[in-house]
């Protein structure tokens, strides 16, 4: 079943979640200004990991964490025809709670779409760090999906958007850049405006649409917080 809350395109799934509900948010990227569009994999790794205006990081986590599964982000890229110029590119922030909890994860996800802080360097340098460690680790364990990402890139249009490959090689030449230097502030204060920017874009209500999936009984209280959320 598919309804509009305000002007956001919502699709509302009833299943069987044993009290659990699950909420969907899609945030188009496709339209993103080029010159944050290299951001965009730091900004979907690191949007779980961030505070928000009123709460710390770690603040944030332990709330987050005390009512929901915490949030999933993840970037989604598909061609609907055979055309090789077609693209669609989406960003989606998922998150799940017990029934319960409905009120509390609502104001965790209400503050991170509508307040997220990448301003906290300190945090950032942390996550650069252990990111790019991870990344590195993996670089073996990943050469046939590097590979296929990047001679896919050559050929469609929206498997460049993206690519595997030069985002990992982007992200651990901008850690490197970090790590080297004595003062990293002014490097990471690009990241920061550049993630920011990013936010400031993509939860834009004509960019994004909800999915629920849930027990319809619930359906009418996740409606008004929705609209809450979009207020």
């Amino acid at each position: 079943m598919t309804k509009f809350i305000l002007e956001v395109k919502t699709w509302w799934f009833e299943q069987p979640t044993n009290g659990i509900t699950y909420v969907r948010v899609k945030a188009n990227l496709k339209n993103l200004p080029e010159h944050l569009r290299v951001f965009v994999p730091m900004f979907s790794e690191f949007l779980s990991s961030i505070g928000t205006k009123n709460y710390r990081y770690d603040d944030f986590n332990d709330r987050i964490l005390s009512c929901t599964n915490g949030l999933e982000v993840k970037i989604d890229k598909f061609s609907k025809s055979a055309d090789v110029l077609d693209r669609n590119e989406n960003l989606f922030v998922s998150i799940g709670f017990l029934d319960r909890n409905i009120d509390s994860a609502f104001e965790c996800l209400s503050e991170i779409l509508a307040t997220p802080n990448f301003d906290e360097p300190s945090n950032i340098a942390d996550l650069v760090k252990m990111e790019s460690i991870n990344k590195a680790n993996n670089i073996g364990n990943k050469g046939l999906e590097y590979a296929s990402s990047y001679a896919q890139s050559g050929i469609k249009a929206f498997a460049r958007s993206f690519e595997a490959l030069r985002s990992d090689v982007f992200f651990c030449q901008y850690a490197a850049e970090v790590l080297k230097t004595a003062d990293p502030l002014p490097i990471l204060k690009v990241a920061i405006v550049q993630m920011t920017e990013i936010a400031s874009y993509v939860f834009r209500e004509e960019n994004i649409e909800f999915s629920v999936h849930g027990n319809k009984k619930k359906f009418s209280l996740i409606k008004l917080k929705l609209e809450m959320l979009l207020n």
